[in-house]
């Protein structure tokens, strides 16, 4: 379980920072998190996303 939190926290790390849009993603909960067969979770829905700088 710690992985999938950590995975979390990782992606949305990269896409804060690392990222050249800089997108938050402002709709994170259990339904908007993939599982790969490796329980690696992959953020989705970006419906509701921005990028910072453009609001």
């Amino acid at each position: 379980m710690a992985k999938i939190w950590i995975g979390i926290a990782k992606g949305l790390a990269f896409l804060h920072k690392e990222s050249s849009l800089k997108i938050v993603h402002r709709d994170i909960k259990a339904t908007n998190i993939l599982l790969d067969k490796k329980l690696n979770p992959k953020i989705s829905y970006f419906g509701l996303d921005r990028v910072v700088g453009t609001m």
